[in-house]
């Protein structure tokens, strides 16, 4: 059974450019559990340490809410972490890096799920891309 765990979406105000959506997983099988994260219709799965680090960032973010002043604009994008637990869930939205230092903890996971998404799923597009088909 697949169960979501984070997701992390870009929308950027530009027009021509697509929303995205990155979506982590845990899928508890008979064998045990496999951590995966779907990004532009395709699954990519992560070792157990990679989906811990990420765990960690979110265990260890102190949960003082401070909304940051109000910010918007024509050229960038809006984001959003949403984080579930079991039947409970909390989301964090905000225009580019406008919060500053207040959700640096926020940042921090949106970062390391960047950084995956760079390794797995930008790496095999661009080796699909590089890859001739006759």
């Amino acid at each position: 059974m697949e169960e979501l765990l984070l997701e992390y979406k870009v929308e950027p105000t530009d027009m021509y450019y697509q929303n995205r959506f990155i979506r982590f997983y845990v899928d508890h099988t008979n064998n045990g559990e496999m951590y995966f994260f779907k990004c532009n219709r395709k699954k990519y799965f992560i070792t157990h340490e990679e989906y811990s680090d990420l765990e960690r960032s979110i265990s260890g973010l102190k949960l003082v809410i401070l909304l940051p002043d109000d910010a918007c604009g024509c050229d960038g994008a809006w984001e959003s972490l949403r984080i579930e637990k079991g039947f409970n869930s909390i989301e964090f939205k905000w225009w580019c890096d406008s919060a500053g230092d207040q959700w640096k903890g926020i940042y921090e996971i949106r970062d390391k799920i960047m950084h995956l998404k760079e390794k797995y799923a930008d790496a095999s597009d661009n080796a699909d891309s590089n890859t001739k088909k006759y």
